[in-house]
């Protein structure tokens, strides 16, 4: 190989350039990878802080006492409905109730069903009038039964 002498002022002119137009590329990736590293350990620590620690604990506290209350009264109340008359204590029907077939509940046969039925009272369905009224208001009260906008 051989040597290739260089002008001491094109050295430097090379020199220049490459330390003007490199520097700032080279300290521009530098500042990039510490913000990235900075930004890791930043998102490592988002659980750490002491607010959010302190929170979580007397979150977590509460939580447990809560369950413990609720689940002592649950049983309170269940123990206190296992009486006679009472469908269940864990509450597969209202007390009482039409599907409870062992209460002591009156329920009517299916002839007073049928009276009460008939004689309920009257609905839009069940209009009756003295006069027959005109046909416009006839189909206004269908349409307003149907649901016509």
């Amino acid at each position: 190989m051989s040597k290739i002498k260089v002008n001491k002022k094109v050295k430097t002119t090379i020199q220049d350039i490459f330390e003007s137009e490199l520097k700032p590329m080279v300290q521009k990736e530098i500042l990039k990878k510490r913000v990235k590293k900075h930004i890791r350990e930043a998102a490592s620590d988002t659980h750490n802080f002491p607010g959010y620690v302190l929170t979580n604990q007397a979150l977590q506290d509460s939580k447990k006492s809560n369950d413990e209350a609720m689940d002592a009264v649950y049983d309170k109340i269940k123990n206190y409905l296992d009486i006679k008359n009472n469908s269940h204590a864990s509450f597969p029907h209202q007390n009482n109730s039409k599907t409870d077939y062992q209460s002591p509940m009156y329920r009517n046969s299916t002839g007073e069903e049928e009276y009460i039925e008939d004689w309920r009272g009257m609905g839009l369905t069940d209009l009756q009038y003295q006069n027959k009224p005109n046909k416009q208001f006839e189909d206004q009260v269908n349409d307003y039964i149907d649901g016509s906008t």
